[in-house]
């Protein structure tokens, strides 16, 4: 059976480039829930791959994988490399009759709410920080009962 264009341009070997270079390098790359992840050092990517979009190869022109950004956080940052990435050493080789899948799951869905989290502190502490120098650079002298 001959090839088509479109299986001979799907099943070719090639590379890609994830995000951008100030993302950092990939420092792990895995699979769980279908979903292919790209932890690079200051972001995770999801990798869509055109087989997964396009599973009866029909659209020629589909890039061969489709990129989104799922955290702009990666392995430099505290929450990813101790939850996410430790989680995944010890599911994989302390704990292996856990079901891997479902785990981490799991404990990315943790990981985000954690992040939204520490984000929501983060917003606090700098609001909390304009409001004390707003307080102490306010001059009493300059409001109209002290003024007349």
């Amino acid at each position: 059976m001959e090839k088509r264009q479109i299986d001979i341009k799907r099943d070719s070997g090639g590379q890609t480039i994830i995000g951008s270079e100030a993302d950092g390098a990939v420092t792990d790359l895995f699979e769980f829930d279908g979903k292919l992840l790209a932890v690079k050092t200051k972001a995770i990517y999801e990798l869509i791959l055109a087989d997964k979009v396009d599973p009866q190869r029909e659209n020629f022109n589909l890039p061969t994988d489709i990129q989104r950004c799922v955290l702009n956080f990666g392995s430099e940052s505290e929450l990813v490399s101790r939850i996410l990435l430790m989680s995944k050493i010890l599911l994989t080789g302390i704990l292996p009759t856990i079901d891997h899948n479902r785990a981490l799951i799991l404990i990315f869905d943790g990981l985000l709410e954690l992040v939204a989290l520490q984000n929501e502190i983060l917003e606090y502490c700098k609001k909390e920080t304009e409001v004390v120098q707003e307080y102490e650079g306010f001059d009493v002298t300059q409001t109209p009962l002290f003024s007349r």
